[in-house]
């Protein structure tokens, strides 16, 4: 075991905060197929959308959501908002599961150095490093992992019917009942003979006196999976009212042993770390990481219940991720300094989203009137670009034997734009959502005194200060633009 693993699974027990920890070899045995299983059993924490949407949304002890419980990866930030309809909204960080070496949840606000946490608490991931792949005493290493499993079928990816018109389209429905047959699939059946679902990676390493190097490359691809046969009852009981109730009816659309359509994912990763050692106390790292996410995913309020009796599902076009992350951090803890422990870590991120969440449809007329335009276009997909920097900067101080004091900063600026265009007639249609566009920041100071006035005893006393702005650049280019829709959020209607 690695000593960042064997630290990780002592804080459960000693830090002054609760915590849970999955180290390296407890990831690899138990890794699943999705990034939400990288979490599965850690108690009290789960991942919302973890079969239909490629990322993951963490839920620590009931609470979620944007910047609720922030996922950091070797301290970098990537999240996105995502539009769910009448399901809310979820907050997807991308992760690829191959490339992490360590993953810790810290449950609740915390003090912790170097962490940013929120109300909730934490998701603190680190990527492979070289203690992973080159074994102690040696200077070389590597490691090729083949993995595969059944229960997954490749996905039948339906065409576009973008530019014709929904007339020309047999048993297409109407505005009241959009039904489109162009979408719709049979589920297939038998999955103990289906084996699409596997996975492969390799990584290398090197360490030297003063240099440590890893490179890995990592690619899944797996299927629609089938759902199970056991205990299917409660979900099979029925319901007189499919419209109000539908989970007794769940195992009646989705029939137990049959393919779930829209659970498919394919991700291939990049990663390299370089760390530069001036001396053992001494150290800068630079790491990069790439990951491109290829994924099925249907709004909820778009699978037809009630159709869904002729046994047929739809089965929806597949979303689109490319995420990159870059970080540069520096470490300083000279021996003969008690007052100097520093650590900063410089970062950014950049991700791409093409994703069918904007509430639309993916063949959809601008007129259903048939004497008007019945174009089919597409209103479903969401273009995203969501771009964070930041520093997280903190120095401990060891004013005693027993007294530390701990200050700490953090920075973050994110910047939100998309490339589709407010009031686009190829785009635009009744049910979806406003183009994400926009800026915020956030500042953050903090203070910690450790104490440990007996070995069995240890107090922490800290304060944390915090503040943001943000702006919706969207709505000044309406108003810009002499949109008097946009002039007021709201309006008085009584005092």
């Amino acid at each position: 075991m690695s000593a960042r693993d064997q630290k990780g699974y002592d804080d459960v027990y000693d830090r002054n905060s609760s915590t849970a920890y999955v180290g390296k070899t407890e990831l690899e045995r138990f890794k699943g197929s999705s990034p939400s299983d990288m979490i599965t059993g850690m108690l009290g924490v789960y991942s919302a959308d973890g079969r239909n949407s490629g990322g993951l949304d963490p839920n620590i002890r009931g609470v979620q959501g944007p910047g609720r419980v922030p996922v950091t990866i070797d301290g970098t930030e990537q999240a996105i908002t995502i539009y769910r309809g009448y399901n809310g909204a979820n907050n997807r960080s991308y992760i690829d599961p191959n490339l992490i070496g360590s993953i810790q949840a810290i449950k609740g606000p915390s003090l912790e150095k170097n962490v940013h946490t929120g109300t909730g608490g934490a998701i603190v991931a680190n990527t492979l490093s070289v203690d992973d792949i080159v074994k102690p005493g040696k200077t070389v290493g590597g490691e090729i992992k083949v993995e595969g499993s059944n229960n997954a079928v490749s996905v039948n990816e339906p065409s576009l019917s973008t530019g014709q018109s929904y007339l020309d389209i047999p048993g297409f429905g109407t505005s009241t009942n959009p039904y489109d047959p162009t979408l719709q699939t049979t589920p297939r059946s038998g999955g103990q003979n289906s084996f699409n679902d596997y996975a492969y990676r390799l990584a290398v390493g090197t360490r030297q006196d003063y240099i440590d190097v890893v490179g890995a490359y990592a690619y899944r691809k797996k299927g629609n999976h089938f759902s199970g046969k056991n205990n299917s009852g409660f979900y099979s009981r029925g319901s007189d009212d499919l419209q109000n109730n539908m989970i007794p009816d769940l195992a009646n659309i989705y029939e137990p042993g049959d393919e779930i359509p829209n659970t498919s994912s394919e991700m291939e990763s990049y990663l390299t770390k370089v760390k530069l050692k001036f001396d053992k106390n001494h150290n800068l790292e630079f790491g990069y990481r790439d990951s491109s996410t290829i994924y099925g995913e249907i709004m909820p309020s778009r699978i037809p219940w009630e159709e869904a009796a002729d046994g047929s599902v739809p089965q929806w076009p597949l979303s689109k991720v490319d995420s990159k992350a870059y970080n540069l951090e520096y470490n300083l803890n000279p021996e003969n300094n008690d007052l100097l422990n520093l650590h900063a870590n410089i970062w950014k991120t950049d991700t791409v989203s093409n994703t069918y969440t904007s509430g639309g449809y993916p063949n959809d007329p601008y007129d259903w009137d048939e004497s008007g335009d019945t174009t089919l276009r597409n209103t479903a997909v969401r273009n995203a670009n969501e771009s964070r920097k930041g520093i997280t900067l903190s120095n401990t101080f060891a004013l005693r034997d027993n007294l530390d004091l701990t200050l700490g900063g953090r920075y973050q600026h994110e910047t939100l734009s998309s490339d589709d265009e407010y009031g686009d007639p190829e785009i635009t249609g009744t049910f979806r959502a406003l183009p994400q566009a926009g800026r915020r920041e956030e500042t953050e100071f903090d203070f910690n005194f450790n104490w440990r006035p007996t070995n069995a005893l240890t107090i922490d006393a800290g304060m944390r200060y915090q503040s943001f702005w943000s702006f919706d650049d969207l709505r000044q280019s309406r108003i810009d633009a002499g949109d008097s829709s946009f002039n007021d959020y709201a309006n008085i209607v009584g005092r």
